[in-house]
């Protein structure tokens, strides 16, 4: 009977820490709103470098939504990297993007290999 009782404490204290553990990371996790992303669409013809990351044309002006300073970052990513936007739809995140948001989640590079 006393093994029992002690089996239940250690069961019971598990699933505590469990649940206070999940808890945890559900209250950390970031949340984006579907407003928060824009896109725009790179046309086969156009070779979209860090140039044109700096300084979006017309019809890649959704763009400029992302803060200049984050959009110089990426482009000194792309130059360092010799990077260019993939052709096809590029969906972003247009309000308060991390840097790592939009390089591993949001924007596809040629060339970039898959991690």
């Amino acid at each position: 009977m006393k093994f029992l009782k002690n089996c239940m404490m250690i069961v019971t204290g598990i699933i505590i820490v469990y649940v206070l553990v999940v808890f945890y990371q559900l209250s950390t996790t970031r949340v984006r709103d579907t407003k928060d992303y824009s896109q725009i669409y790179v046309e086969e013809n156009d070779v979209f470098d860090y140039k044109m990351m700096l300084n979006p044309p017309e019809k890649y002006s959704a763009l400029n939504q992302i803060d200049t300073p984050m959009r110089q970052k990426v482009a000194k990513y792309m130059k360092e990297n010799n990077y260019k936007l993939q052709c096809g739809k590029q969906i972003f995140i247009r309000i308060d993007p991390t840097f790592k948001e939009l390089v591993d989640d949001c924007f596809v590079f040629v060339g970039k290999k898959e991690t």
